[in-house]
Formats: structure tokens, sequence, C-alpha cells
């Protein structure tokens, strides 16, 4: 587990929460990568979010849905999601099935 620092590329606020990014182990030889964003006012909730598999990552649920943050239309910067759902959770994204990825391009 890796802690994600306060200050993403593209972002323009400090987070009032931790994130941290990593991988688990799905099976022998692969590998699920995952996002914990941490509650927002120290909630002991925690929520395991999975997008649905195949043709759409988890973590448009973190940059596009319920999560911290919004991708600004510019698809550079991101914003902070005043509904975020970690206002009252921690939140783990996690991207299935094994090979699901998300791509965005500058």
């Amino acid at each position: 587990m890796d802690k994600i620092g306060d200050l993403l590329p593209g972002l323009s606020f400090k987070p009032n929460f931790e994130q941290y990014s990593g991988y688990l182990p799905a099976s022998e030889n692969d590998m699920l990568h995952y996002w914990f964003v941490t509650s927002q006012n120290k909630s002991d909730k925690l929520i395991f979010w999975f997008n649905g598999g195949p043709g759409c990552s988890s973590l448009t649920g973190l940059l596009d849905g319920m999560g911290p943050y919004l991708i600004n239309k510019d698809g550079k910067s991101l914003r902070k999601n005043v509904y975020s759902w970690n206002k009252y959770a921690s939140v783990v994204f996690i991207e299935s099935p094994v090979g699901c990825r998300i791509f965005i391009f500058a």
C-alpha cells in the first residue's frame, strides 16, 4: 500500500483525507489495483466499490461519480466532488475483473 501525496497533478486543493493505492492478490499470477480514500469525518464505516467489470473501470467512480474528485471539462484537472461518499465513510475502489484498466489521455 502506497500513500498518495496531498497534491495530485491537476488538483487545486489539499484533500482533508488520506488516500492510498496498491495491488491486492487475486490469484497466484494476478493482482487487482485499488485506490483507498479515508473518510473525511473519521467514520469507521467502509465501502468497497466495484464498478461492474469489463468496459467500465472502478476508477470511473472515483473520478466521475461518488469519489472525492471530478474531472474538469479540460480533461487535465480535478475539482472537489461535494457529494463524495467519503464524506460519510472510507471507500475502496477496486478494479475488476483482472486486467480492467482506465486510460486517460491528456
